[in-house]
């Protein structure tokens, strides 16, 4: 158990640096919002701001990162750590494709999905995403999910300049929703064939919808907070509030 947990706290100092640097990257792409703004002659304070959730996920990010980095030195010392850290070790055995899986998914999700698609379907997609790669505990739903979602992604990408001008928010809305279709379709083949059954991956999927569905009436309606990107879903959501309103 020692030896486990040797090595396992040498890994957390790899990966905290790894997760600090994104997370960084986070606050400063979150930086480039704007923290107060004005709609219909009124002045928006800065606690409405779109920049307010990355900030924040960024900013806890960064700090349990950065407890990964203390526990590790606290463990082994700056001269234990270091000289770990110049070993040799392949970058494709799993552990390593398992922990470039989590970089690759948040990365995309972060710097494609969410100033591209809107936050409904871009935080479900990245949940059934996350959630198959590893709690379907089979290394093709892990390499598919991954894969999927970075190509995915990769599309939206490169049609980020282009919304409101050639591509409508809502076209680009319908492709990530007809890409969440295509990879649950795959998953649950998946499942059929390697007789893992069905329950996994209905839990998955649900998770998947319904964390979002929690979180998007939370942050808009009760917090008062603008998402990143607001499509088709959120709209279908106002439109369900005005509705609910108008029958109370």
């Amino acid at each position: 158990m020692d030896n486990q947990t040797s090595h396992l706290r040498r890994l957390d100092f790899r990966t905290g640096i790894i997760l600090a640097l994104l997370a960084i990257g986070l606050i400063w792409e979150a930086t480039s919002y704007p923290m107060s703004d004005s709609y219909g002659g009124v002045q928006n304070v800065w606690y409405v701001s779109p920049a307010l959730f990355p900030l924040l996920v960024g900013g806890l990010l960064l700090l349990l990162s950065l407890m990964l980095v203390a526990n590790a030195v606290a463990y082994h010392g700056w001269p234990g750590v270091l000289r770990e850290q110049q070993k040799t070790t392949s970058w494709f055995d799993e552990r390593n494709q398992r922990f470039l899986a989590i970089l690759v998914l948040i990365a995309t999700y972060v710097y494609a999905f969410i100033p591209t698609v809107d936050f409904y379907i871009g935080t479900a997609f990245f949940l059934f995403a996350f959630i198959a790669a590893f709690y379907l505990e089979r290394h093709e739903m892990l390499v598919i999910s991954t894969l999927f979602f970075f190509v995915v992604g990769v599309a939206l990408g490169i049609t980020d300049g282009q919304i409101g001008k050639s591509v409508s928010q809502f076209a680009v809305d319908g492709f990530a929703t007809l890409a969440f279709i295509i990879l649950c379709l795959l998953i649950v083949r998946l499942c059929l064939q390697r007789a893992l059954g069905i329950r996994r991956f209905r839990t998955t999927l649900l998770v998947a919808l319904l964390v979002p569905l929690v979180l998007c009436p939370v942050f808009k309606f009760g917090l008062l907070v603008p998402l990143p990107t607001e499509g088709f879903y959120i709209e279908a959501m106002e439109q369900v509030k005005y509705l609910l309103r108008a029958s109370g």
